[in-house]
């Protein structure tokens, strides 16, 4: 299944930059999502509210808006508004992770695990045989002796997809934290990812009949700085490591020929593309109900990082309360159904920045202001 040329090209290189566009582009991701989305809590996510009022707290720090009194979905897969959240809180405690572990004076491994594939396997498939390969790989006794070997505290993984000419394309980025330095040098590095390498090819050639090449197969990368970047991170505000390990379908971007899900979702959000539509409803049904980051048990009391749910990462609480605005549920219900959610916010967000002078802005005079603008188009 090949996308147009012309969406192809749209999408190369695209981030939208501007508030005003950001906004705009999540609310149309959000509006096509909850439209055509096979999963319930998608389509109710950010709409149905759960008290009377709904409420958009500014951040003072951030001059963020968050939104509370709704419900949410906690997906970190295929949800424009929770993954981009859920997918930040865990960048942000995978970087305090590797910190505390260089305060310790140990020592973070970035390793990228990847599998053959064809082009016309189903997504389902392929993530159902690296679930497979990566159990295998990391059960029993070969398992237990290359922790001991390696003096391994623990680990975090996690999933990335992305589609291109060749197909889906799911690989596992796995962050390893050894005990103290002596796993840090180059020496080292090749043993482990000879080791590794070798315990990996011959699971995945066991459970798909296909073996990874030494060249494509593993990546190892010794993590010398908790805000470096991957290759593969074109976002342009900057991404520490923990978001180059989590950030995964969050980024609306083109890699290299390979398109992220977030992309797929924007051609077919916004430039109607039927093919990126049906492979975006394939990813969404094959990520359902799998773990897309995860850390091994004792890591996060280990370093003392607080560690929260999908749940709560996704309706983050905010300390410093800037400015506030309550929204009466059948006022909101009406920006869902206008698609204003996001410009009400991005509105409240300006308001506040700007020192709350005067009144807040009112949502039903913004109802109105829709509605007269577009009978008079």
């Amino acid at each position: 299944m090949r996308l147009r040329v012309l969406a192809v090209t749209a999408l190369e290189g695209w981030v939208p930059t501007d508030p005003t566009d950001r906004r705009v582009t999540r609310s149309r991701l959000h509006a096509f999502v909850r439209q055509t989305s096979h999963r319930a809590g998608a389509r109710e996510c950010m709409i149905s509210p759960v008290s009377d009022k709904v409420l958009i707290r500014v951040d003072a720090t951030t001059g963020r808006g968050h939104v509370s009194g709704v419900k949410r979905c906690g997906s970190p897969w295929a949800c424009p508004v929770c993954s981009p959240t859920i997918r930040q809180r865990r960048a942000r405690e995978l970087t305090e992770l590797v910190d505390r572990a260089h305060s310790a004076g140990d020592t973070a491994v970035l390793v990228t695990y990847t599998m053959p594939h064809q082009a016309d396997q189903p997504l389902d498939e392929t993530l159902g045989a690296l679930a497979t390969a990566w159990r295998r790989t990391w059960a029993g006794r070969w398992a237990q002796g290359f922790k001991t070997d390696h003096q391994v505290i623990g680990s975090v993984r996690a999933v990335e997809v992305t589609w291109g000419d060749n197909g889906w394309h799911p690989h596992v980025h796995q962050v390893i934290f050894l005990r103290g330095t002596d796993g840090a040098g180059g020496q080292a590095l090749t043993d482990l990812w000879l080791t590794v390498f070798r315990r990996w090819a011959d699971t995945v050639e066991t459970v798909t009949g296909r073996r990874p090449s030494a060249k494509n197969g593993l990546d190892v990368q010794l993590v010398t700085d908790p805000e470096q970047v991957g290759d593969y991170v074109t976002d342009a505000g900057g991404w520490s490591i923990g978001a180059e390990l989590t950030a995964g379908p969050v980024k609306i971007t083109r890699s290299s020929t390979s398109l992220t899900p977030f992309a797929l979702l924007g051609a077919a959000a916004v430039w109607g593309e039927v093919n990126a539509a049906a492979l975006w409803w394939e990813y969404e049904k094959a990520t359902a109900g799998r773990h897309a980051i995860q850390a091994s048990r004792g890591l996060y009391d280990h370093y003392q990082v607080e560690q929260v749910t999908d749940d709560e990462a996704a309706a983050p609480e905010v300390e410093q309360v800037a400015a506030e605005v309550a929204v009466d549920v059948d006022l909101w219900t009406i920006l869902v159904e206008l698609h204003e959610l996001d410009r009400f916010v991005l509105e409240v967000e300006r308001w506040a920045t700007a020192g709350a002078a005067g009144p807040p802005p009112d949502p039903h005079q913004h109802v109105l202001d829709v509605l007269g603008s577009r009978r008079a188009r």
